[in-house]
């Protein structure tokens, strides 16, 4: 790949003036700016702006903190999964025994309030 600016040959660029760059050659710029090479003189080396490796640098550290967030599962979600099934089926009995009072509602004492006046 040749610099668009100068027309020479850049040094570590891969073949071919795709413009495109796979994940394993933006993780080492990444990387490569992490461990403190400056950014410029990178975006030189490599014919990228800076703007595009500072974009991936950013999008690298978010994944890392999002990936920190995560917790593993446990007992505690098998548990969890199996109450929600178990209170979806009962509020389904519940609707469809409401529905067999010709599409009353379940009385409360509230109801039965207005029913005496």
């Amino acid at each position: 790949m040749t610099s668009r600016r100068s027309g020479r040959k850049l040094a570590g660029s891969p073949g071919g003036d795709r413009g495109r760059w796979s994940s394993r050659r933006k993780l080492e710029m990444v990387l490569r700016v992490l461990r403190g090479e400056e950014l410029d003189a990178l975006s030189r080396e490599l014919g990228v702006t800076g703007a595009a490796i500072a974009q991936w640098r950013e999008q690298f550290v978010a994944s890392g903190k999002a990936g920190l967030r995560r917790r593993d599962s446990d007992e505690r979600d098998v548990a969890i999964a199996r109450m929600k099934t178990k209170i979806g089926g009962i509020t389904m009995e519940n609707e469809l025994l409401g529905s067999g009072r010709g599409g009353r509602r379940p009385t409360t004492l509230s109801s039965r309030r207005r029913l005496r006046r």
